[in-house]
């Protein structure tokens, strides 16, 4: 089944996961491991930006887009 093929990337994602924490714990805050620790805490605390899309006018973008066709040729 799907869930037992997607037990074994868990499995190894938590691994990793813990070997990471413990040798950022063990390694302390100015080590690389302990940097990379502080990076991904911080980077789950930021907010997601938020993406607004503009619909422009579909006539003047035919427009546009013909007088540039004819440029090119």
């Amino acid at each position: 089944t799907p869930s037992l093929l997607a037990l074994r990337v868990w499995f190894w994602t938590g691994a990793y996961r813990s070997a990471s924490a413990l040798r950022a714990l063990s390694l302390g805050r100015r080590s690389r491991a302990g940097r990379d620790a502080a990076l991904r805490r911080e980077a789950r605390r930021a907010a997601a930006p938020e993406i607004i899309w503009t619909i422009d006018d579909p006539a003047s973008d035919t427009q546009n887009r013909s007088q540039d066709l004819k440029a090119a040729e």
